[in-house]
Order: structure tokens, then sequence, then C-alpha cells
């Protein structure tokens, strides 16, 4: 008999990924209370990181390629 899948909505995923970045829980502690294979664990925080920056765009959501932000310039040294 085949097993089916289980299906995690996007609000469980993002739940369980701050569980591990902020430290409130190791992956292998995750992945026993919701019995999830570690490979999720790898595939969802690396997801969830490469789309960070949708949270802070317009609301369009989009963000045209020359308005790619930089990093923040080093504030200037004091004068002597």
């Amino acid at each position: 008999m085949m097993a089916t899948h289980r299906r995690f909505t996007p609000e469980f995923k993002v739940r369980v990924v701050l569980e591990i970045v902020s430290g409130a829980k190791r992956p292998a502690e995750v992945c026993r209370e919701y019995r999830l294979k570690d490979s999720l664990l790898c595939a969802w925080p690396r997801t969830f990181a490469e789309n960070a920056v949708r949270a802070f765009q317009g609301p369009d959501r989009s963000v045209p390629p020359a308005a790619e932000p930089t990093e923040p310039a080093a504030p200037a040294a004091p004068a002597p």
C-alpha cells in the first residue's frame, strides 16, 4: 500500500522554520515533534531565505532589477 504525501500549509512551514532559525528548537527536535524528514528541513529554510526579500517589497511584490538594494555604506570616519 502506498502512503499518501502530507501537504503542509505555508503558515506551518514558516512556523517550523522560525522555530529553528530563532534557536527555540534544534532541527532534530522539530523532525521528531512534527514527524518530518530531515530533507524537508534542509529545503524549507533555504526557500524561506530566498523569498524573505518579498516581505519588505512594495504592495505589488515586484522589484525591478535596477532597484536591487545594496549594502548600507560604512559610516564615515571622524575627522582628526
